[in-house]
């Protein structure tokens, strides 16, 4: 796919160890980060595209204006940052646009803005012969050692995930509440992770993208995953849920790895905020294996 490849050319260009000391985590995360003093800035940014990420003829400009901005909420959960301090927002619009049209994108934004009391700060706006396209960027904070990568998950850990799966089917995509909540937790509790990421792609495709940036594997115990209730009216069969909850795209929960008395920590904190659920162990091999052995293959949602 282009968008992965284009990545993964990206990363082969950036120099590493980067010049700028303060850039302490750059392209292949879910976000970048930067150190100020005791406390670092994660920093993340993401495009939607209309006609590719949304289509206005089945959902509102609010909601996209949300999205656009949860989805990068959702990248900064996944570091571990529960503080978000600001954020910027650029707009092409194409020149049929009307000036109202325009405003209820920003209110869904700002709706949600308003809620985790980040302020947008800046951006530009042009107009464009081509379709809609919005880009956030987002920054946060994190608490000193509280950083969350993907690339810290050992042999042994415990794999959890919060929420349900498959629910993005009937426009949960849109209403999602990124898990701020879970990273403040886990910050307040003093809880260790060595991995984590959000579910933009599909749950096995981005614990994939987990294992092959820690250079591991995992076993799945595919009977534990959390299948989203929309899907026990859309799917007549329990194997076929499980399809779509282990496949489906942005479902936007959390994927956390922990050793195993900070696994059993985290599923008793998830008491306060909803189910955390283990579904797997990281193993030393590569590849995904189901309770059975067989080998799942990486799949997952492409716009």
């Amino acid at each position: 796919m282009l968008e992965r490849e284009f990545i993964q050319y990206l990363k082969s260009q950036i120099q590493i160890p980067f010049a700028d000391t303060r850039v302490t985590l750059g392209i292949g995360d879910d976000a970048a980060c930067l150190d100020f003093a005791d406390r670092e800035v994660v920093s993340t940014m993401d495009t939607l595209v209309e006609g590719v990420h949304f289509d206005t003829t089945t959902i509102s400009l609010e909601d996209v204006g949300r999205k656009a901005l949860a989805v990068n909420l959702s990248d900064l959960a996944a570091m571990g940052c529960y503080e978000p301090h600001s954020f910027l927002m650029s707009m092409a619009a194409p020149k049929s646009m009307q000036l109202e049209s325009a405003k209820s994108l920003v209110l869904g934004m700002q709706r949600l803005a308003d809620w985790f009391d980040i302020p947008l700060v800046g951006g530009d706006f042009v107009t464009t012969p081509g379709p809609l396209t919005i880009t956030v960027q987002a920054s946060g904070l994190v608490a000193e050692n509280q950083l969350w990568t993907m690339s810290g998950a050992k042999a042994g850990d415990v794999i959890l995930v919060s929420g349900e799966f498959g629910g993005s089917i009937l426009e949960k995509h849109y209403s999602f509440s990124p898990r701020l909540d879970i990273a403040e937790l886990v910050a307040r509790r003093g809880i260790q992770l060595n991995a984590a990421t959000d579910v933009t792609d599909g749950l096995i495709w981005d614990l994939h993208q987990v294992c092959a940036a820690s250079n591991v594997g995992a076993r799945l115990d595919k009977p534990s995953i959390p299948i989203h209730e929309s899907l026990l009216e859309l799917e007549t069969d329990q194997e076929s849920r499980l399809v779509r909850a282990m496949h489906d795209g942005e479902d936007f929960e959390l994927i956390l790895v922990a050793d195993p008395s900070n696994a059993k920590r985290l599923v008793e904190a998830g008491d306060e905020l909803g189910r955390l659920t283990p579904i797997g162990t990281i193993v030393a091999d590569s590849g995904l294996f189901d309770e059975s052995g067989i080998e799942i293959k990486p799949k997952g949602y492409s716009h």
